[in-house]
């Protein structure tokens, strides 16, 4: 995982109280707290903005994991 999602993580959910390299692949929507539904919107708005993608609503629901996220933005940053 790179620093960059890192950080997008932790500026879009407010997590003030944790170091950013807690953030791991396996950290998910249960495991992180302050990853409820705002924080998901201001994550997928961060996505979007940060790789110039465009996520769709249904697609963004899957997001659920970081892993989930990464599969995705890799894939469409190589459209």
């Amino acid at each position: 995982m790179d620093d960059v999602l890192r950080l997008i993580f932790k500026e879009a959910l407010a997590l003030t109280d944790i170091d950013a390299q807690q953030i791991r692949e396996d950290s998910s929507i249960v495991t992180v707290k302050g990853w409820d539904s705002l924080g998901h919107l201001r994550l997928i708005a961060a996505l979007e903005k940060t790789y110039g993608i465009t996520i769709d609503p249904l697609e963004a629901i899957d997001l659920v994991d970081v892993t989930a996220i990464q599969n995705l933005v890799s894939k469409k940053k190589s459209l």
